[in-house]
């Protein structure tokens, strides 16, 4: 199975007018349901089911030593460029916590035999996957939104998902988690 650690994002108001807003470039983006977000720490991969128990325990691990946390969504960006997205995400005004839990995770992640990914990490919580040629409009709209205040979001447990394709896209299953302290 596949696998990441991730924290949920409950969308704010001002996302959902975001997703919103980027539905209307249907299908020329895969917008991603407002209950699916989330920021993915580590990005695990294929993971044995003989495996989970250990994982589990590392988010528990990391979990106890953090508090709950309440962080500013803040921004519209896209991988690799705003000027050829194929990714709009949304960014963090102090990503400062996120950054944390995936130094720690990985930690104990390549412990387990895990191999951490080469490219820096850069939080943020995936709103559309651009399909085809996105329009024009989109990348106006990516730098309107470049530094608009999306509201504030409250992260309170670490997760253990598994990622299953679908006809629509992934299906994510949490198949473990850890609250963080008050």
């Amino acid at each position: 199975m596949r696998t990441f650690m991730a924290v949920r994002i409950v969308a704010t108001p001002a996302l959902e007018i975001v997703l919103s807003q980027l539905s209307r470039l249907r299908p020329s983006l895969k917008v991603v349901a407002a209950d699916e977000l989330h920021v993915t720490l580590p990005f695990l991969g294929e993971t044995r089911a003989d495996q989970v128990p250990e994982l589990a325990a590392a988010l528990q691990a990391v979990a106890a030593a953090e508090h709950v946390q309440s962080l500013k969504i803040h921004g519209l960006g896209a991988f690799p460029s705003i000027s050829r997205p194929n990714v709009v995400w949304a960014g963090f005004e102090n990503p400062v916590p996120l950054v944390r839990w995936s130094d720690r995770l990985w930690e104990r992640c390549e412990a387990l035999g895990f191999a951490r990914e080469a490219r820096p990490f850069h939080p943020h919580i995936t709103l559309a996957r651009v399909k085809s040629v996105p329009p024009a409009s989109l990348i106006g709209e990516i730098q309107q939104k470049s530094a608009t205040d999306l509201g504030d979001t409250t992260i309170d447990a670490l997760v253990l998902f598994r990622s299953d394709p679908g006809p629509a896209g992934p299906c994510y299953t949490s198949i473990a988690s850890a609250r963080l302290p008050p």
